[in-house]
This record gives C-alpha cells, sequence and structure tokens, in this order.
C-alpha cells in the first residue's frame, strides 16, 4: 500500500511540474510588439534581430496600404542613431525597411533599453500600438524621402522629409 501511495505521490508530481501556466490575453496574441527588435554588438553596430517576424507585419500592412497586388517582402532592415527634428534636438533610433522596388521606405521610432532596441509604444483607446510610417516617392533635391522624427512637446511624432514629391502613409501594427 505505501509503494502504491508512493507512486501516485510521483506521477501527480511529474504531471503538476509539466503542467503549463495559464497565459494572459496579451500573452497568447502573435503580437510581435513586446519582442526585442535587435541589440547593440560589442563594435556599437545595430544588429537587427527579429528581422522575419517585423517583415512578415510591415509586408501585409505595407502592401494593403501602397495597393500592391502580389504579396511583398521588404528588404534592407536597418537600425539608424538620428536626431529628432525641432527646437529641442534629442537623439533617438528608428529601424528602416525599403520596398523591393525602392518606391518607399518604412520607419518605427525604437528605444534603446540596456543594449536592446524595442518598438516604442503608444496607448491608443487601451490598445499598445506600434507606429510605423511609410514615405513614398522619389528622392528630394535636399534629402530622401524617408522617415524622420519630430519632437512635439515630450512625444515624438513619426513624419516624412518635407519636399513636395514625398508622400506619407500612417500605419500602426497592434
Amino acid at each position: 500500500m505505501k509503494n502504491y501511495i508512493a507512486g501516485l505521490l510521483i506521477i501527480l508530481a511529474l504531471i503538476s511540474c509539466n503542467s503549463k501556466p495559464e497565459k494572459n490575453v496579451q500573452d497568447t496574441r502573435e503580437n510581435y510588439i513586446y519582442e526585442q527588435v535587435g541589440a547593440v554588438d560589442n563594435n556599437d553596430i545595430y544588429v537587427v534581430s527579429n528581422q522575419d517576424s517585423i517583415n512578415k507585419k510591415w509586408s501585409r500592412l505595407v502592401g494593403r496600404k501602397l495597393n500592391y497586388t502580389d504579396s511583398i517582402k521588404l528588404k534592407e532592415f536597418r537600425i539608424v542613431k538620428t536626431l529628432t527634428k525641432g527646437d529641442n534636438a534629442q537623439q533617438c533610433y528608428l529601424l528602416l525597411a525599403s520596398t523591393p522596388d525602392n518606391i518607399a521606405t518604412i520607419g518605427a521610432i525604437l528605444n534603446l533599453v540596456n543594449g536592446k532596441f524595442y518598438f516604442e509604444l503608444k496607448e491608443i483607446s487601451g490598445e499598445k500600438i506600434s507606429e510605423i510610417i511609410i514615405c513614398k516617392g522619389p528622392a528630394c533635391i535636399d534629402s530622401n524621402c524617408s522617415p524622420n522624427v519630430v519632437l512635439v512637446g515630450n512625444e515624438k511624432k513619426l513624419m516624412c522629409s518635407t519636399c513636395e514629391e514625398c508622400e506619407k502613409i500612417s500605419g500602426s501594427i497592434f
């Protein structure tokens, strides 16, 4: 009888060790915006680490916004350090990518925390989102048609180059 009870206790212990805790709703969503985007390596080079997941999400949104009939795969993912536009310039980081035909550049603001990059998140109607911007058009005379960051109060806002040919298309990923 003692062996039977001991065996039963061991089986129950093994089952309880293998059972997984329940995840909350936010964890079960396929939501890449909470994942690490990149890191700074030992040579102070910025490395994009979650490119496949980001490319999948961004490509769908960009394809819809630019009316592509075929699915697209973005290219040249890179992290750049830049300064915000405006009176009180601050250092900030952007994740950039390009469409295969180089007609548009896509960007999102990143936060650097302990050598790791994460999307800057905003809360809108109780939902956390990552804002992206699509800058579409040819290179301008004095600059590229590309994403920039302007500081409005304490908030960073995405914008495109200011030349006429550069079209701004906003989007957000949940």
